[in-house]
């Protein structure tokens, strides 16, 4: 009790700090220009490691306040999502080496351009340790729901998004909010699916294809469904994968969009060995983008949620066999 009050406290002071700086910038003040001064995603680095706190710290006044933090900090007019999740990176990094600096070795001098490989390995640790966490007590907690998938935000590196795609392959449901499940088809989890998404289709809207490692994870932990009966899907009250589910057919489909063949024979080819429902899905999801009129990665969103929460299977494109 007494660590989930000290830490209540510390999260009303960083919030009043950071309701002050806003504040005071709005009206051109600067005595609170020190919460300005640090990186979005260095402040939601260290943020996110409330969720390693004990699980009975994490009641309903902190995850309020975690909330709160995390809006303003993952708020666009505190930096695009590149700059964050660059700032968060680092931070991971100073954070973990602190405790591994030599005796008379200067902090100054750990971090430099050619050292992003080891930003990468402690990113991959704490992506590790967050997954851990969240199998064992955390996925009862909205906020760790709400880390894990920032942690799969494109703008971090595939080696981390592939790490945790194939660390809960057997756990995607887990990834959905209560909330989320109940309003499958809203805004909310629309938007949810926009942010794990790295753009529409690529010809259209000038966003990256998706490196092939992280299409490859995706299409691994679907193919573990081909045969059984029942596929992770996306149903309320279905209780299979949700969210996860969701933008991981998105992500598979804006790719095969940007085929120039969209025939059956090609799906066969690529996508076989997948689940019937699943290869279903995604040719559904490439085709409504390519006949969309700009192909952005919000219209995609709509698309594969509208796809995937349907329960009907006709006008299939392909067939057993």
């Amino acid at each position: 009790e007494e660590s989930s009050l000290i830490l209540i406290s510390t999260l009303e002071i960083l919030l009043f700090m950071e309701q002050q700086s806003i504040y005071s910038t709005l009206n051109s003040e600067a005595w609170s220009s020190f919460a300005g001064q640090i990186e979005s995603g260095e402040k939601l680095y260290h943020l996110f490691n409330i969720c390693f706190f004990p699980e009975g710290v994490l009641g309903d006044r902190v995850q309020e306040l975690f909330m709160r933090l995390y809006t303003i900090y993952t708020d666009t007019g505190h930096g695009d999502d590149e700059d964050i999740i660059r700032s968060f990176g680092r931070a991971c990094y100073h954070h973990n080496r602190s405790s591994y600096i030599p005796r008379g070795r200067k902090k100054d001098n750990d971090l430099k351009d050619k050292n992003s490989k080891s930003e990468t390995k402690y990113l991959i640790e704490f992506a590790k340790d967050s997954c851990s966490a969240f199998l064992e007590y955390g996925a009862q907690y909205d906020v760790f729901i709400i880390c894990i998938r920032f942690l799969m935000r494109p703008g971090f590196c595939t080696d981390v998004i592939c790490h945790i795609i194939l660390h809960l392959q057997d756990n995607w449901h887990l990834l959905t909010s209560p909330e989320e499940s109940t309003n499958f088809c809203s805004s909310l989890v629309s938007h949810a699916v926009e942010n794990g998404l790295r753009g529409g289709l690529p010809s259209l809207d000038g966003s990256c294809a998706d490196p092939q490692q992280i299409v490859s994870a995706y299409c691994s932990v679907l193919k573990r469904y081909r045969g059984r009966s029942s596929l992770p899907k996306s149903e309320a009250c279905g209780g299979g994968g949700g969210v996860f589910y969701v933008i991981a057919i998105a992500t598979i489909a804006r790719n095969f969009a940007s085929s120039g063949d969209l025939s059956e024979a090609l799906l066969r080819q690529r996508f076989g060995d997948l689940p019937l429902e699943a290869a279903e899905h995604i040719w559904k999801v490439a085709s409504s983008l390519r006949s969309s009129t700009d192909g952005t990665k919000g219209e995609l969103s709509k698309i594969a949620l509208k796809v995937c929460s349907s329960s009907s299977s006709s006008n299939k494109m392909i067939t057993e066999g």
